[in-house]
């Protein structure tokens, strides 16, 4: 998985985990099924970070810096589109 779809994922998860969270907090009656639920929710979140949040030129794991090189090997994460030049 690209790094990119990778990031994608992993703010689709958050905001899926932060709504059950919600809906948690506003019905009693699904507090256990949605507690469980948010755990798989971040259990998901950490298996894709921990896997997919990587530098795609050296595979070093990005770790909290997804600024726009790489802490390791020093290249640029985002590859540059030049198909729209």
């Amino acid at each position: 998985m690209k790094l990119e779809k990778a990031k994608k994922l992993l703010i689709i998860l958050l905001v899926a985990m932060l709504c059950v969270a919600v809906v948690i907090m506003a019905a009693d009656a699904m507090a256990l099924p949605g507690f469980i639920l948010c755990i798989g929710l971040l259990a998901a979140i950490v298996v894709v970070h921990l896997l997919y949040i990587r530098c795609p030129h050296c595979s070093e794991h990005l770790g909290r810096d997804w600024g726009e090189f790489c802490p390791h090997c020093g290249k640029k994460l985002q590859e540059e589109n030049t198909d729209n030049l």
